[in-house]
């Protein structure tokens, strides 16, 4: 893991690796610039994609990749748009998708772009319906073939728990319920499925099996951070409550699926 805000350091340019035998962090490398609210996902042969984020003085635009925390490639051409608070998601092996996010001038921007990773060549898709930065996203997908990539969640000027699904075979954004006090219609606009249970920002994602889970985050009618599992169920597009939860209630924090061997007892 790369980046973000230390607590002695202030913005920070430095990346973590996790070791699974020794069960320790350790600094292995620094990328290009210190920044935070950058947004980054796994790629099988890239290893970690980042994009954008902040530097202090400026939003970014740049794309860096590393697999070993040490030796970082920028050869992939930077965004289109400097952007930060964006949500990203490696779809296959050839595409990154970046939706919404703080951009000059607008920090609940629609903007959504796709990276060719083999021609390296940004593309603009259809913009959100709902401008947004600090939400979360994922892969939904089927026989291990991406069909979705679902939105939630967000600031646009209000705490959203709105969620926005985006046909990856048509690239256009889907129709869907909303539910208001437990009262849900069907509506025709490019937007909305099944809303969160509440409205929050800055909460991770991890992507899970065929779909991803949506993790702590700041609760805008609770008014803390939260420390529930929320999972997107592929067939309904509602969102399952997992037993399971954060020790801490967290926001703006990282997440990541490991295999559960790594924490394994050797006694």
């Amino acid at each position: 893991m790369c980046g973000g805000i230390d607590d002695k350091q202030g913005i920070y340019d430095g990346c973590y690796r996790y070791s699974a035998a020794t069960k320790t962090w350790t600094e292995t490398g620094w990328m290009s610039t210190a920044k935070r609210h950058l947004a980054a996902s796994v790629h099988p042969r890239l290893g970690l994609i980042t994009t954008g984020g902040h530097s202090g003085s400026k939003i970014l635009a740049t794309v860096e990749t590393t697999r070993d925390g040490k030796n970082f490639d920028l050869s992939l051409p930077d965004m289109p748009i400097a952007n930060h608070a964006h949500c990203q998601v490696t779809v296959d092996s050839r595409t990154v998708m970046v939706l919404g996010g703080c951009i000059p001038g607008d920090c609940e921007s629609d903007v959504a772009f796709k990276l060719d990773l083999v021609q390296k060549k940004w593309t603009k898709l259809p913009g959100l319906a709902v401008g947004r930065h600090g939400h979360a996203c994922g892969v939904v997908s089927k026989n291990g073939v991406p069909k979705k990539v679902v939105v939630a969640g967000g600031y646009s000027g209000k705490y959203e728990a709105s969620v926005e699904v985006l046909d990856l075979a048509t690239l256009t954004w889907s129709t869907g319920t909303y539910c208001i006090q437990q009262q849900c219609v069907i509506l025709n606009l490019l937007l909305l499925g099944v809303p969160l249970p509440g409205r929050r920002r800055y909460a991770s994602r991890v992507q899970f099996e065929d779909t991803f889970v949506v993790v702590g985050g700041y609760d805008h009618g609770a008014k803390k951070n939260t420390n529930t599992l929320l999972k997107y169920e592929p067939a309904s597009g509602r969102w399952t409550t997992l037993p399971d939860h954060l020790s801490a209630p967290s926001q703006a924090f990282v997440a990541f699926s490991i295999n559960r061997e790594a924490f394994a007892s050797t006694d």
